[in-house]
Protein backbone atom coordinates (compact mmCIF):
# COMPACT_ATOMS: atom_id res chain seq x y z
CA UNK A 1 0.00 0.00 0.00
CA UNK A 2 1.67 3.54 -0.91
CA UNK A 3 0.52 7.11 0.64
CA UNK A 4 -0.17 9.41 -2.12
CA UNK A 5 -1.32 13.11 -1.41
CA UNK A 6 -3.37 15.11 -3.58
CA UNK A 7 -4.09 18.88 -2.78
CA UNK A 8 -2.80 18.83 0.24
CA UNK A 9 -5.04 15.39 1.94
CA UNK A 10 -3.17 11.97 2.07
CA UNK A 11 -4.90 9.27 0.09
CA UNK A 12 -4.05 5.49 0.89
CA UNK A 13 -3.90 3.63 -2.49
CA UNK A 14 -3.71 -1.21 -2.66
CA UNK A 15 -1.05 -1.94 -4.64
CA UNK A 16 -1.41 -6.05 -3.83
CA UNK A 17 -3.84 -8.59 -3.76
CA UNK A 18 -2.90 -9.04 0.10
CA UNK A 19 -4.51 -5.85 1.21
CA UNK A 20 -7.53 -6.48 0.23
CA UNK A 21 -10.13 -8.04 2.24
CA UNK A 22 -12.50 -10.55 0.14
CA UNK A 23 -15.47 -8.08 1.46
CA UNK A 24 -13.97 -5.12 -0.52
CA UNK A 25 -12.83 -7.55 -3.26
CA UNK A 26 -16.71 -7.83 -4.12
CA UNK A 27 -17.17 -4.45 -3.33
CA UNK A 28 -15.04 -3.26 -6.15
CA UNK A 29 -16.55 -6.08 -8.43
CA UNK A 30 -20.04 -4.18 -7.61
CA UNK A 31 -18.97 -0.89 -7.83
CA UNK A 32 -21.48 0.55 -10.77
CA UNK A 33 -18.40 1.89 -13.25
CA UNK A 34 -14.75 1.98 -13.40
CA UNK A 35 -14.02 5.00 -11.89
CA UNK A 36 -16.20 3.69 -8.73
CA UNK A 37 -14.22 0.47 -8.60
CA UNK A 38 -10.86 2.73 -8.31
CA UNK A 39 -12.68 5.19 -5.55
CA UNK A 40 -12.90 1.87 -3.20
CA UNK A 41 -9.26 0.75 -4.52
CA UNK A 42 -7.44 3.61 -3.65
CA UNK A 43 -10.06 5.85 -1.31
CA UNK A 44 -9.43 9.22 -3.65
CA UNK A 45 -12.86 10.29 -4.75
CA UNK A 46 -14.65 9.92 -7.97
CA UNK A 47 -14.78 13.86 -8.38
CA UNK A 48 -11.35 14.01 -7.72
CA UNK A 49 -10.03 11.11 -9.87
CA UNK A 50 -12.13 12.93 -12.81
CA UNK A 51 -9.58 15.81 -12.16
CA UNK A 52 -6.33 14.24 -12.03
CA UNK A 53 -4.00 15.19 -15.27
CA UNK A 54 -2.57 12.01 -17.62
CA UNK A 55 0.42 11.44 -15.93
CA UNK A 56 -1.17 10.92 -12.59
CA UNK A 57 -3.74 8.48 -14.54
CA UNK A 58 -1.02 6.72 -15.79
CA UNK A 59 0.96 6.43 -12.48
CA UNK A 60 -2.41 5.26 -10.79
CA UNK A 61 -2.96 2.36 -13.56
CA UNK A 62 0.28 1.41 -12.61
CA UNK A 63 -0.20 0.80 -9.24
CA UNK A 64 -3.50 -0.90 -9.93
CA UNK A 65 -2.05 -3.02 -12.83
CA UNK A 66 -1.92 -6.10 -10.13
CA UNK A 67 -5.93 -6.54 -10.52
CA UNK A 68 -5.32 -7.85 -14.00
CA UNK A 69 -3.94 -11.31 -12.73
CA UNK A 70 -5.55 -12.96 -10.16
CA UNK A 71 -3.54 -14.96 -7.96
CA UNK A 72 -3.23 -18.64 -7.90
CA UNK A 73 -5.11 -21.87 -7.01
CA UNK A 74 -4.01 -22.72 -3.63
CA UNK A 75 -2.79 -26.26 -3.86
CA UNK A 76 -2.85 -27.90 -0.01
CA UNK A 77 -6.61 -28.19 0.32
CA UNK A 78 -8.45 -31.15 1.54
CA UNK A 79 -9.58 -33.62 -0.96
CA UNK A 80 -13.69 -33.48 -0.62
CA UNK A 81 -13.96 -36.68 -2.29
CA UNK A 82 -13.04 -37.61 1.74
CA UNK A 83 -15.25 -35.29 3.25
CA UNK A 84 -19.17 -35.83 3.92
CA UNK A 85 -21.55 -35.86 0.93
CA UNK A 86 -23.67 -33.34 2.66
CA UNK A 87 -20.52 -30.67 2.04
CA UNK A 88 -20.69 -31.44 -1.54
CA UNK A 89 -24.35 -30.81 -1.38
CA UNK A 90 -24.44 -27.71 0.32
CA UNK A 91 -22.08 -26.20 -2.09
CA UNK A 92 -23.69 -27.57 -5.39
CA UNK A 93 -26.58 -26.06 -4.24
CA UNK A 94 -24.51 -22.89 -4.21
CA UNK A 95 -23.49 -22.62 -7.83
CA UNK A 96 -27.08 -21.32 -8.17
CA UNK A 97 -26.18 -18.10 -6.40
CA UNK A 98 -26.82 -15.09 -9.02
CA UNK A 99 -23.28 -13.67 -7.53
CA UNK A 100 -20.70 -16.40 -8.47
CA UNK A 101 -17.91 -14.65 -7.02
CA UNK A 102 -19.00 -14.79 -3.50
CA UNK A 103 -18.60 -18.99 -4.50
CA UNK A 104 -15.34 -18.51 -3.28
CA UNK A 105 -16.36 -18.19 0.12
CA UNK A 106 -19.32 -20.63 0.34
CA UNK A 107 -16.53 -23.21 -1.03
CA UNK A 108 -13.91 -22.56 1.54
CA UNK A 109 -16.64 -22.06 4.20
CA UNK A 110 -18.34 -25.51 3.36
CA UNK A 111 -14.61 -26.91 3.94
CA UNK A 112 -12.60 -25.62 6.15
CA UNK A 113 -15.45 -23.54 8.89
CA UNK A 114 -19.18 -24.52 9.97
CA UNK A 115 -20.69 -25.52 6.93
CA UNK A 116 -23.76 -26.31 8.78
CA UNK A 117 -23.73 -22.79 9.48
CA UNK A 118 -22.59 -21.59 6.61
CA UNK A 119 -23.90 -17.93 5.97
CA UNK A 120 -22.59 -17.22 9.41
CA UNK A 121 -19.12 -18.07 8.53
CA UNK A 122 -19.32 -16.70 4.42
CA UNK A 123 -19.98 -13.42 6.50
CA UNK A 124 -17.16 -14.24 8.50
CA UNK A 125 -14.73 -14.89 5.32
CA UNK A 126 -15.69 -11.38 4.00
CA UNK A 127 -13.20 -10.14 6.46
CA UNK A 128 -10.44 -12.14 5.43
CA UNK A 129 -7.67 -11.77 3.45
CA UNK A 130 -8.91 -11.87 -0.62
CA UNK A 131 -5.98 -14.38 -1.47
CA UNK A 132 -6.88 -16.68 1.46
CA UNK A 133 -10.74 -17.04 0.86
CA UNK A 134 -10.04 -16.83 -3.25
CA UNK A 135 -7.16 -19.00 -4.00
CA UNK A 136 -8.42 -21.92 -1.15
CA UNK A 137 -12.07 -20.85 -2.35
CA UNK A 138 -10.75 -22.04 -5.92
CA UNK A 139 -9.81 -25.13 -5.13
CA UNK A 140 -12.37 -26.43 -3.42
CA UNK A 141 -14.81 -25.28 -6.96
CA UNK A 142 -12.33 -27.23 -9.10
CA UNK A 143 -12.42 -30.00 -7.32
CA UNK A 144 -16.49 -29.97 -7.22
CA UNK A 145 -16.44 -29.17 -10.90
CA UNK A 146 -14.15 -32.15 -11.79
CA UNK A 147 -16.63 -34.45 -9.83
CA UNK A 148 -19.56 -33.23 -11.01
CA UNK A 149 -18.12 -34.16 -14.34
CA UNK A 150 -16.94 -37.61 -13.37
CA UNK A 151 -20.68 -38.07 -12.29
CA UNK A 152 -21.96 -36.88 -15.56
CA UNK A 153 -19.61 -39.84 -17.46
CA UNK A 154 -20.50 -42.39 -14.73
CA UNK A 155 -24.02 -41.80 -13.15
CA UNK A 156 -26.54 -40.62 -15.86
CA UNK A 157 -28.15 -42.23 -18.26
CA UNK A 158 -30.04 -41.64 -20.99
CA UNK A 159 -33.50 -41.23 -21.02
CA UNK A 160 -36.29 -43.43 -23.15
CA UNK A 161 -39.22 -42.33 -25.21
CA UNK A 162 -40.89 -44.35 -22.56
CA UNK A 163 -39.68 -43.02 -19.74
CA UNK A 164 -40.37 -39.40 -21.29
CA UNK A 165 -43.66 -40.07 -22.44
CA UNK A 166 -44.69 -41.42 -18.78
CA UNK A 167 -43.41 -38.24 -17.24
CA UNK A 168 -39.84 -38.82 -15.73
CA UNK A 169 -39.03 -34.78 -15.90
CA UNK A 170 -41.47 -34.73 -13.15
CA UNK A 171 -38.66 -35.84 -10.87
CA UNK A 172 -36.27 -32.94 -11.63
CA UNK A 173 -37.71 -30.30 -9.24
CA UNK A 174 -36.35 -32.70 -6.41
CA UNK A 175 -32.65 -32.24 -7.54
CA UNK A 176 -30.42 -34.83 -5.51
CA UNK A 177 -33.45 -35.68 -3.17
CA UNK A 178 -33.83 -38.33 -6.27
CA UNK A 179 -30.32 -39.85 -5.16
CA UNK A 180 -30.94 -39.37 -1.63
CA UNK A 181 -34.17 -41.02 -0.99
CA UNK A 182 -32.99 -43.73 -3.42
CA UNK A 183 -30.32 -44.29 -0.88
CA UNK A 184 -32.37 -44.20 2.17
CA UNK A 185 -34.87 -46.77 0.60
CA UNK A 186 -37.56 -44.14 1.15
CA UNK A 187 -37.10 -43.67 4.80
CA UNK A 188 -36.88 -39.99 5.91
CA UNK A 189 -35.42 -40.92 8.91
CA UNK A 190 -31.67 -41.84 7.24
CA UNK A 191 -31.38 -38.84 5.37
CA UNK A 192 -29.29 -36.71 8.04
CA UNK A 193 -26.94 -40.31 8.28
CA UNK A 194 -26.42 -40.47 4.97
CA UNK A 195 -24.98 -36.67 4.36
CA UNK A 196 -22.13 -37.40 7.02
CA UNK A 197 -20.79 -40.47 5.40
CA UNK A 198 -17.63 -39.38 3.30
CA UNK A 199 -18.65 -38.81 -0.47
CA UNK A 200 -16.42 -41.56 -1.98
CA UNK A 201 -18.64 -43.99 -0.19
CA UNK A 202 -21.82 -42.65 -1.78
CA UNK A 203 -20.36 -42.18 -5.10
CA UNK A 204 -19.60 -45.82 -5.05
CA UNK A 205 -23.08 -46.98 -4.05
CA UNK A 206 -24.63 -44.98 -6.44
CA UNK A 207 -22.63 -46.37 -9.64
CA UNK A 208 -23.60 -49.70 -7.92
CA UNK A 209 -27.27 -48.93 -7.90
CA UNK A 210 -26.64 -47.71 -11.48
CA UNK A 211 -24.88 -50.66 -13.04
CA UNK A 212 -27.93 -52.94 -10.89
CA UNK A 213 -30.58 -51.24 -12.67
CA UNK A 214 -28.80 -50.81 -16.25
CA UNK A 215 -28.40 -54.29 -15.57
CA UNK A 216 -31.92 -55.58 -14.74
CA UNK A 217 -32.86 -53.41 -17.55
CA UNK A 218 -30.80 -54.99 -19.92
CA UNK A 219 -31.95 -58.72 -18.63
CA UNK A 220 -35.81 -57.84 -18.59
CA UNK A 221 -35.56 -56.89 -22.97
CA UNK A 222 -33.75 -60.22 -23.37
CA UNK A 223 -36.08 -62.41 -21.57
CA UNK A 224 -39.29 -60.52 -23.09
CA UNK A 225 -37.91 -61.45 -26.97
Amino acid sequence: MIKVKIKGKKYFIKTKWEELTFGEYLDILRAPDELTSVERLTTIPVEILMQLDKQSQDNLTLCLNFMQNPPEEAKNCKDIKKETWGQKIILQNQLKNEDKNILFAYALACYEYDYKNIDKAVNFLLTQPFNLVYCRGLNYLNQLTKVLKAEQNTLSTPVTIEQKQAGIENFDEFGIVNSLDRLAGGNILFYEKLLNIDYNTIFVKLKLLKCDGDFKQAYTKIMNK
